[in-house]
């Protein structure tokens, strides 16, 4: 039941973080995905695919990482293969160093065994030799069962064997044996002021952040500062969703420098770039493979045969109870949520149709300046903002189309075309979030109005 209620509670909040992200990418202010359809186009094609996408990109990165900690004790192998000697752990009696060393021993199964051993309490030596050997005790719960590990100077090598090693080298055997694998998976660990087993867990999710987390951010980072120096770290405080919805999904904004009106101002806004999410997916695939090399690595020295990467791909590793996750699951996921995305951005470019739950993407860009993004002030009520880009399209696509007024009624009086230009497109504004401030509103109507004006009289 414990398990049972685990797995929910764990899938839930995995549900419900995957629906925040999404909510991102539909009302938040570079949003993307339709806002018509069925109940507010939470029930479109786009919805459902950048759900599934987002769930299966999040799910293989949490798969791959559960796979690094379970074997965060071989990856630590991998990533510092030399073993020191053993007279630089625990020293001698006269210069001791380390009091708690622990072997760790990696089974053929996937699984591993840890042995913690501890000073011997009653201070026996090795006769056998005129060296000052320290000799430990290999801890059985919370006795001893009697298993003296020393090392040997001599011939630099771990010993290890029952009272009577200590008295003849003949009945010792080797320290480092492995009785559920090859012995090229055991080593000696000193765990005085930190146990083996969360210094490994520590190195393994900076092993993966660094492959599979900072790499976005870098790139986020790269992709929003190029066009705004001043406007970034205002920008990065206000919505954060910016710099980490490349890290956990594939998707990717970019700032981008537009001359307006003759080169007198430049406007810098962030918006979707579909070409950008496919170079994040491309380094998202190189992480992936990356820190599946790392396990193959470990795979390899611990199992015999000397398999191949293929085989390791669909190999479980067991655990106490049941089999662990294959690693190929990390790629199927990966690959079904870059279909999702390539259906997502594309479909647009072979399906046509007007039906709601078919609903284009709707990218929309907000206005980065010095202070940061423009807000959406959400206190105006009833205020018609007009942008000036879309103002000064929508008048166009009036004046293109074809009137019932003859060309001799037009000229007659070129001023109530202007004025009726003018009322057309302030009733067919719809009323959005505020923006810019009310000074703004009223500059952007007046400057636009004048503009359709001119172009109309010319």
């Amino acid at each position: 039941t414990t398990v049972i209620w685990f797995y929910f509670s764990f899938g839930m909040s995995a549900l419900a973080s995957v629906f925040g992200i999404i909510r991102f990418f539909k009302d938040g202010p570079v949003r993307f995905l339709p806002q018509t359809g069925p109940a507010n186009g939470f029930f479109t094609l786009k919805y459902i695919l950048a759900f599934f996408s987002v769930l299966l990109h999040l799910t293989s990165k949490v798969l791959l990482c559960v796979l690094m900690m379970f074997n965060a004790l071989g990856i630590i192998q991998v990533i510092y293969p030399k073993e020191p000697p053993g007279i630089d752990i625990v020293g001698n009696t006269s210069n001791p160093l380390c009091n708690n060393l622990t072997l760790v021993q990696a089974c053929d199964d996937g699984s591993f065994q840890v042995r913690p051993q501890i000073p011997d309490p009653y201070n026996h030596t090795v006769t056998w030799s005129s060296e000052d050997w320290r000799v430990f005790v290999r801890e059985f719960g919370e006795t001893f069962n009697d298993v003296h590990v020393f090392w040997d100077g001599e011939k630099s090598r771990w010993l290890e064997g029952f009272s009577s090693c200590l008295k003849d080298q003949n009945m010792c055997e080797d320290g480092k044996s492995n009785n559920c694998g090859v012995s090229e998976g055991s080593r000696m660990y000193c765990s005085d002021n930190l146990s083996i087993v969360t210094w490994s867990r520590l190195v393994t999710v900076g092993i993966w952040a660094l492959l599979n987390v900072i790499p976005h951010f870098m790139f986020a980072v790269f992709a929003l500062f190029i066009g705004s120096s001043k406007g970034f770290v205002e920008s990065a405080l206000h919505f954060p969703e910016l710099l980490m919805a490349p890290c956990v999904t594939n998707i990717m904004f970019f700032t981008q420098n537009t001359i307006w009106k003759r080169k007198t101002r430049m406007i810098i806004k962030i918006k979707l770039k579909i070409v950008l999410c496919w170079i994040n997916v491309f380094i998202s695939f190189i992480g992936q493979l990356s820190s599946l090399l790392v396990l193959f690595f470990h795979f390899k020295k611990v199992f015999p045969n000397n398999p191949s990467f293929a085989d390791f791909l669909v190999t479980q590793s067991k655990t106490t109870n049941d089999y662990f996750i294959p690693p190929y699951s990390v790629i199927i996921c990966a690959i079904l949520s870059i279909m999702f995305l390539a259906i997502l951005f594309h479909s647009d470019n072979f399906i046509s149709s007007e039906h709601m739950f078919l609903a284009p993407l709707d990218c929309q860009a907000i206005q980065v300046t010095s202070k940061g993004l423009s807000m959406w002030d959400t206190n105006t009520q009833g205020d018609c903002v007009i942008e000036i880009r879309k103002l000064n399209d929508q008048m166009k696509d009036i004046l293109d189309k074809p009137t019932e007024a003859t060309q001799a009624e037009n000229d007659d009086n070129d001023k109530n075309p202007r004025i009726v230009v003018a009322s057309i497109h302030v009733d067919e504004v719809k009323s959005e979030p505020n923006i810019v401030t009310k000074k703004r509103q009223c500059f952007c109507f007046c400057i636009s109005t004048l503009y359709i004006c001119c172009s109309h009289s010319d």
